[in-house]
């Protein structure tokens, strides 16, 4: 009888957050959206959880760090420079443990290195248009934004839309990156 190692299967997820503001000492986490990909790189399931729904920023934060245990290989738009130091920061402030280590894989970085220059910009939006990708930018009007400030359950209802959105575009730019990061061979 022949034993066959077990190969473990990688755990991917494409994420995206949504805040109050740009700095973790004055802003808020308000959505977060984690699509789970399947071994063909395709969305297998979503979850998005919002500060409502969890009765607060420090539950929506430690439902984050879960997905985040739960992953080996996560994929964001700027996740480097924004989205893991806002969530360290928020961690931090409500005096639980930062994220986890775990590989990252961040588009922006991919587009601005593996691309080499092509582009002026390398945002999630100009992105999506120079690969013609199917999803566009979601664009929240200020009267949103400044409701999801105040906890108004329609605004944040709102920002969820923009964060699925952002994950789905994320997903479809992934697709079309990962020949760039392999010949960049990432950072």
């Amino acid at each position: 009888m022949v034993e066959r190692a077990s190969v473990k299967t990688l755990k991917s997820f494409v994420f995206d957050i949504e805040t109050s503001n740009l700095r973790s000492d004055i802003g808020s986490l308000r959505v977060a959206c984690f699509a789970e990909l399947n071994s063909q790189g395709e969305v297998f399931k979503i979850l998005t959880r919002d500060v409502l729904e969890m009765h607060g920023e420090k539950n929506l934060a430690q439902w984050i760090t879960h997905r985040v245990e739960e992953a080996d290989i996560l994929i964001g738009h700027n996740i480097d420079a924004f989205d893991k130091n806002f969530l360290n920061g928020v961690l931090i402030r409500w005096n639980l443990p930062k994220l986890p280590k775990r590989y990252y894989i961040d588009t922006l970085m991919v587009a601005r290195y593996g691309m080499k220059g092509l582009l002026q910009s390398n945002s999630l939006e100009n992105l999506a248009d120079y690969f013609r990708l199917s999803i566009q930018k979601d664009h929240p009007s200020k009267h949103v934004w400044r409701g999801a400030n105040d906890m108004e359950e329609k605004s944040i209802k709102r920002l969820r839309q923009r964060c699925i959105s952002d994950v789905q575009i994320n997903v479809l730019l992934w697709e079309r990156l990962k020949e760039h990061w392999h010949s960049w061979k990432g950072h």
